[in-house]
């Protein structure tokens, strides 16, 4: 019993320290990039520096994990599959069904929607008024920052707490550290915050916020569950569509709570729907052994007939 004690404490120090390395390394790096990001337009629009965070952190993560011991896990991501290619598939269906659903949360709510007018984005590599090489080259950029995000959300730190942890503390952990780390959600916040001065905005934003992170995250657990390979590109495809489409059509930017409710409501629904199939497959699995224990090799699903004796 003592020797199973110390191993999970071991263990569980193990966790914290890879947590504190990932989060640490992503911080210090992100908080460079976001300062750029605010201060210089070809870093806000050509491509988010602060996605630089994540990748960094996922790479001090591998880089140290031999030395630390922090029995980290990579699943890369690369290849490319029949599996791979559905996944990605339903991703972007997925994130086009939480879009849509929030314009249907607005109309039935009666808000207001605030969509963008490319024509007057100022991005510094399009003409004015330029709308399609405007929203490609945001696309384009988005793309970037996504891959460097999900390098260290989806590759790096998801695998290595699924190991350790359930599908739904995985989550949670992952939507906290990537909820507390998108700072330009909690500078849009802050900022709403000093004009209005009002706290239950501010707190409704917050936990809105945090359950859309939080839910996103669980989808992609569930969706990665029996996947050798693919969560870059199906996380990648997923945040993409979803990124453009709330780019286009909402303002959950301006730190409005309507939006981040409609969103986190949209996704709390499709991550409910993902878990439930996960439950139902883990399900089925465990009691496969008994059925194949059971059954006869010769007439699969039977009983095994009774040896009748000679005598």
């Amino acid at each position: 019993m003592d020797g199973q004690h110390v191993r999970g404490v071991g263990v569980k120090q193990r966790i914290g320290l890879m947590l504190a390395v990932f989060s640490v390394v992503t911080a210090v790096v992100s908080a460079v990039g976001f300062w750029l990001h605010a201060r210089f337009a070809i870093a806000y629009w050509v491509v988010d520096l602060g996605s630089l965070g994540p990748f960094a952190g996922g790479l001090a993560v591998l880089m140290l994990n031999r030395r630390l011991n922090l029995g980290a896990r990579w699943v890369p991501g690369l290849g490319f599959n029949v599996q791979v290619v559905r996944r990605v598939v339903l991703a972007v269906a997925i994130a086009l069904a939480i879009v849509l659903s929030c314009v249907q949360f607005y109309t039935f709510f009666r808000w207001r929607m605030k969509p963008i007018e490319l024509p007057l984005v100022p991005h510094p590599l399009a003409l004015p008024g330029d709308s399609l090489t405007i929203l490609v080259l945001v696309g384009v950029g988005m793309t970037i920052g996504l891959i460097l995000q999900e390098f260290g959300f989806r590759t790096v730190l998801q695998p290595s707490l699924r190991e350790r942890y359930s599908v739904l503390t995985t989550s949670v952990i992952i939507g906290l550290i990537w909820g507390t780390w998108s700072w330009p959600a909690w500078q849009a916040a802050l900022d709403r915050f000093g004009r209005t001065g009002s706290v239950l905005v501010l707190l409704l934003f917050l936990v809105f916020h945090y359950a859309m992170t939080i839910t996103v995250s669980l989808l992609f657990v569930t969706m990665h569950s029996n996947m050798r390979t693919g969560h870059w590109a199906s996380a990648v495809a997923f945040r993409l569509v979803y990124g453009l489409g709330f780019f286009l059509i909402l303002d959950e930017e301006q730190a409005m709570w309507q939006p981040m409710f409609a969103i986190s409501l949209a996704c709390a629904l499709a991550a409910g729907v993902s878990f439930y199939y996960y439950r139902r497959a883990a399900l089925a699995e465990r009691g496969r052994p008994a059925r194949d224990k059971n059954a006869d090799p010769a007439e699969p699903g039977g009983v095994p007939p009774r040896v009748r004796s000679n005598s």
